[in-house]
C-alpha cells in the first residue's frame, strides 16, 4: 500500500467515525478521495468504505445481481474473504441487490453475543440519494431528534428493529449513495417511520 493510499483510507475512516457518532448526519466524501478507489461496480462511496474497512482479517458477504464477479474483484484487491451471511463481519448490499436475499441476510447475520457484542455484522447499504424526511431518529449522538429519508425497502426497518431489540446486541448500518455521501445509523439509534406507528 502506498503512502497516498494510507492517507486516503485514514481520511475515509475518520469521516466514517464522524458519521457514526452523529447518526443521520450526511457526510460527503470529496471528489479527491475518489481518485484512489478501485472500480467494484458500485458507488464511489461504497468503494471507498470497502477499501478502508476490508482486509485479510475480516470477512464479508455481498448481495448483488453480479455477486460472483464483484466479490472476486473485492477479494483480489482487499484480501478479505467472501463467506456465507451468518459468518460475515460486513454485509454489503449494492443498489441492484435482491430484496429476498437482503431479508434473509438480516435474519441470519451476526448480532454479537452478550460477552462480545462487537462480534456483529456491520451493514453497508447502497440507498441512492438521501433527503431529510421519512425517518425520525433519536438516541446517542442526536440532540433531540434527526430526520432523514433512505431509499431502502420498508421491511428493512422492521427486521433491523427485531435484530437490535436486545441491546447491546445488534447491527450497525452505513448507507452510501451515488453522490459520494454516507450516513450512519448505529444499533443505539431508534428509528421511527413518519406516519407509521
Amino acid at each position: 500500500m502506498t503512502l497516498e493510499q494510507v492517507y486516503f483510507t485514514q481520511h475515509v475512516y475518520r469521516k466514517l467515525l464522524d458519521s457514526m457518532s452523529r447518526p443521520g448526519d450526511i457526510v460527503t466524501l470529496t471528489d479527491g478521495e475518489n481518485r484512489l478507489t478501485q472500480s467494484f461496480n458500485c458507488y464511489h462511496s461504497t468503494s471507498s468504505l470497502l477499501l478502508t474497512l476490508l482486509d485479510q482479517d475480516v470477512t464479508y458477504h455481498l448481495i448483488s445481481e453480479d455477486s460472483i464477479n464483484i466479490s472476486t474483484k473485492i477479494t483480489a484487491y482487499t484480501l478479505a474473504n467472501h463467506v456465507p451471511v451468518k459468518e460475515a463481519d460486513f454485509i454489503i448490499v449494492l443498489a441492484n441487490g435482491d430484496q429476498a436475499k437482503m431479508e434473509h441476510a438480516l435474519k441470519k447475520c451476526k448480532v454479537g453475543t452478550l460477552r462480545d457484542p462487537h462480534l456483529s455484522a456491520t451493514w453497508i447499504f447502497e440507498a441512492d440519494r438521501f433527503s431529510r424526511d421519512e425517518l425520525t431518529l433519536s438516541g446517542p449522538g442526536i440532540k433531540t431528534e434527526a430526520t432523514i429519508q433512505l431509499q431502502v425497502p420498508n421491511i428493512f426497518w422492521d427486521l433491523r428493529e427485531e435484530r437490535n431489540k436486545e441491546f447491546p446486541l445488534g447491527i450497525d448500518c452505513v448507507f452510501t449513495n451515488n453522490r459520494n455521501e454516507i450516513t450512519c445509523i448505529p444499533r443505539t439509534t431508534m428509528v421511527e417511520r413518519v406516519g407509521i406507528k
